[in-house]
């Protein structure tokens, strides 16, 4: 479209003077391509589908000739989660030397009580060439703690549950049933966003587990890795950290934050 300066509005096209406004009018403005029919009912599907309300990432190829020709890709399906949980107290955040972890990017809202168990990913010791291999070793873990009737928390690099092996480790969702909060862990720059819109990443939030990213680069995020080390038997990638106290998760749904007290 083009400024009309004199009659302050937008004039269709750029058959006029004026400066030029990318603002997609002929594919909004008007019937020629129904993409907002399209977009509409691809919303309601996906809502349908995934029981919450969702947000659509998509691409659209085309030239503004011919409808025929347009090529529409839906990228990504992520789900719409109020950072606003019930409205109960969470005690506040204690100093860094009491806690485990804080996170400055997570959903859920309210405690977690009745966690012992700690399933940690050294990251240290991580390659993502063997991330198939580790997602093993998290099975079975996650196996031994369901016949004990344990839940856990589960803290590792990279995207859990991508189906891209190389960003994360590819556990299915009943591969980490016993994980009542999923931490995942940005090591540096070339690491993956957090999760928002695989299958995994629905399942999930519909299941109310809790999430939370923490960064590297983030002066706020920490992962207290030497506690979990002394508190872990073996030496392996994969480990198992027990306490004798229950862990102190909270989740602060209105911030947007998450900690555990050790």
């Amino acid at each position: 479209s083009t400024w009309d300066s004199v009659g302050h509005r937008l004039v269709d096209g750029i058959g006029s003077p004026g400066p030029r406004v990318v603002d997609f009018r002929d594919i909004l403005g008007y019937e020629w391509l129904p993409l907002a029919s399209l977009l509409g009912q691809l919303l309601k599907i996906a809502k349908t589908a995934m029981g919450i309300p969702v947000e659509l990432e998509f691409s659209l190829d085309w030239k503004g000739d011919f409808p025929d020709d347009a090529i529409f890709s839906l990228l990504q399906v992520r789900p719409l989660v109020s950072q606003v949980g019930p409205q109960a107290s969470v005690p506040d955040c204690p100093e860094d030397s009491k806690l485990l972890l804080r996170s400055g990017k997570s959903l859920g809202h309210g405690v977690i009580e009745d966690i012992y168990d700690v399933i940690w990913v050294d990251p240290d010791l991580y390659d993502p060439g063997f991330t198939e291999t580790l997602r093993d070793e998290v099975a079975s873990l996650m196996d031994q703690l369901a016949e004990e009737h344990r839940h856990t928390v589960l803290i590792g690099p990279g995207r859990w549950g991508s189906s891209d092996r190389l960003l994360g480790i590819p556990v299915s969702w009943a591969q980490v049933r016993q994980a009542r909060l999923i931490v995942e862990v940005a090591r540096g720059p070339g690491d993956p966003e957090p999760s928002q819109g695989s299958h995994f990443f629905h399942n999930l939030v519909a299941s109310g587990v809790g999430y939370a990213h923490v960064s590297s680069s983030s002066s706020g995020d920490l992962v207290d890795w030497e506690f979990l080390r002394n508190n872990s038997r073996g030496s392996g990638i994969v480990r198992l950290a027990r306490f004798e106290k229950a862990l102190q998760i909270v989740m602060d749904g209105k911030n947007g934050l998450t900690w555990i007290v050790k």
